[in-house]
């Protein structure tokens, strides 16, 4: 369950970083 969110968190840092 972990892993989902920091999966999350990853993804919307990708995607406001860009």
């Amino acid at each position: 369950m972990q892993t989902g969110v920091f999966s999350l968190q990853v993804s919307r840092n990708t995607f406001r970083g860009r």
